[in-house]
């Protein structure tokens, strides 16, 4: 390859050590997974009631339900992405940025069609919401752009750290949609977790009585305890396919006994041990019977975030290590930050309190 389309490091190195800085790109981007896989997930769950519920009246409620707070969820899906993609530029910043030039027009079609996905799930809501069926193809047409997004940012992540393919990719002007260094495996496993967080997203739903009536309650209850298993087991199924699809060095990491291997094993246990819990909770679906599984889940996502970090610098090793970059702490914009987020936070908290009080 080129090794001249390799920018320079950033010459002011990094404001933290890397460890802070890799624990908060992991633990943020779990989180955005959170929410963006409860709003895919979600909408699959809206398709398939589309497709086999027409004329049901009760899923046609619970879709209503459903599409209420996708809007919501979407927002807070890009919200919490934009923090791990800029700890991405400050520990990656040359590698990620030379991606987005190479998949400058597929990048910049990320904005639209988030725009056009909040857009559409309002007119599906209102849709329902006149008492007019909602068909197949709206939703259809929103799970394709979900979809699509999910490929752009698999396909940009996995480009930035797959140097050797730049230059063919160059080539293209912009116009190139890299779908090498097994971003195809990456993206099955992320569709199958988003369609597990989707499920029990619905799940909770019902649960907290928010689908409208009983009967929806009792449809969600049932979907989410239905799907949430069976998604995570496909997803695990999955991570089999995406450590075959790896790169040799890449592949090598997950089984060389280092910390990749270790998160790698204990991921699978949490995402083995939520499937377990979650058909448990079958029989006698309590709140606390679901909350288990599900944190246990989460914990499963953070694991994941970490192993893949360590994947991405294995096989970045041959141009770049984090060790190689300048440490200037900038702990006065730190404290700042996380003033602001706590003062943030108990803002969000007394206005939750605030519309609860007005129900």
């Amino acid at each position: 390859m080129n090794l001249q389309l390799i920018p320079a490091p950033d010459m002011l190195g990094l404001p933290a050590h890397p460890v802070l800085l890799l624990v908060l790109l992991n633990a943020t981007l779990a989180l955005h997974w959170v929410f963006v896989g409860a709003v895919l997930g979600g909408t699959l769950i809206v398709l398939h009631n589309a497709v086999t519920g027409r004329g049901d009246a009760t899923r046609a409620r619970l879709n209503q339900a459903i599409l209420s707070f996708l809007p919501f969820m979407l927002s807070m899906g890009v919200t919490l992405g934009v923090a791990p993609l800029l700890f991405v530029q400050v520990l990656y910043g040359h590698f990620f940025y030379a991606a987005n030039v190479m998949m400058a027009l597929w990048w910049l079609l990320i904005i639209p069609l988030v725009v056009g996905t909040t857009y559409l799930f309002y007119v599906a809501k209102l849709r329902l919401s006149a008492g007019r069926a909602l068909g197949p193809l709206l939703p259809a047409i929103l799970a394709g752009m979900l979809l699509v997004l999910a490929m752009i940012l698999s396909g940009n992540m996995t480009l930035f750290q797959t140097p050797s393919a730049w230059e063919s990719v160059w080539r293209l002007h912009g116009a190139g949609f890299f779908h090498g260094g097994g971003m195809v495996g990456r993206v099955i496993f992320a569709v199958f977790g988003f369609a597990a967080l989707g499920a029990m997203f619905v799940l909770f739903l019902g649960k907290m009585g928010l689908a409208y009536d009983e009967e929806a309650d009792r449809a969600a209850i049932e979907i989410g305890l239905r799907a949430a298993p069976v998604c995570i087991g496909l997803q695990l199924a999955a991570g089999i396919l995406l450590v075959v699809l790896l790169p040799a060095e890449q592949r090598k990491a997950v089984f060389n006994g280092s910390l990749v291997s270790l998160f790698s094993v204990l991921s699978i246990g949490c995402l083995a041990g939520s499937l377990v819990l979650f058909v448990k909770a079958r029989k006698s679906p309590t709140l606390s019977a679901l909350v288990v599984p599900t944190a246990v889940y989460v914990v499963g996502l953070i694991l994941i975030a970490f192993a893949r970090d360590g994947i991405r610098r294995a096989a970045l090793a041959p141009h770049f290590q984090l060790g190689e970059l300048a440490i200037h702490p900038q702990w006065g914009p730190f404290a700042l930050f996380l003033g602001m987020l706590v003062v943030a936070a108990a803002a969000v908290i007394t206005l939750l309190r605030l519309a609860r009080q007005t129900e």
